[in-house]
C-alpha cells in the first residue's frame, strides 16, 4: 500500500513540479492541493493514516521516509531552478505549508485557500 500511494504521489508532484516562474510554482502547487483534497482525497487520507500508524511502527517510519523524500527532492530540484537561497529548507518549508493545509482540509473539512500561504512561503524562499 505504501508503494502505491507513493507512485500516485510522486506522479502528481512529478508533473505538478516542473514551474518556471514562482507563480507557476504556486499554481502547481494549488493545482496537487486540490488534487490530493478532492479526486485523491481517498488516497491522501489512507496515506495520513499511515504516517499516523508510523509513529508507532518503525519499520512503517521507514517505509513512508522515502517517498516523502523522494517528493522533496522534486520541490528542491525545483526551488534551485528558480533561485533559492536554500533549496533544501524551502522544499522543507514549502512541504509543511502544504501538509498542514492537507490535513487541516482533510481532518477539519477547512476550505480555507491556502494559496496565500503558499505565495508567501515561496515568496519568502526566492527573495
Amino acid at each position: 500500500m505504501v508503494a502505491r500511494l507513493a507512485e500516485i504521489d510522486l506522479a502528481q508532484v512529478g508533473v505538478a513540479f516542473a514551474p518556471t516562474s514562482p507563480d507557476e510554482f504556486v499554481d502547481a502547487l494549488c493545482q496537487a492541493f486540490e488534487h490530493m483534497t478532492g479526486p485523491g482525497r481517498a488516497s491522501t487520507t489512507a496515506r495520513l493514516t499511515l504516517f499516523m500508524e508510523a509513529g508507532h511502527t518503525p519499520a512503517l517510519r521507514e517505509l513512508l521516509a522515502r517517498p516523502r523524500a523522494s517528493m522533496e527532492a522534486v520541490g528542491t530540484v525545483a526551488l534551485a531552478r528558480l533561485g533559492a537561497r536554500d533549496p533544501q529548507a524551502a522544499a522543507t518549508a514549502i512541504g509543511a505549508c502544504f501538509e498542514g493545509h492537507v490535513v487541516q482540509r482533510i481532518a477539519l473539512h477547512d476550505d480555507t485557500d491556502p494559496r496565500p500561504t503558499f505565495e508567501l512561503v515561496v515568496r519568502a524562499a526566492l527573495h
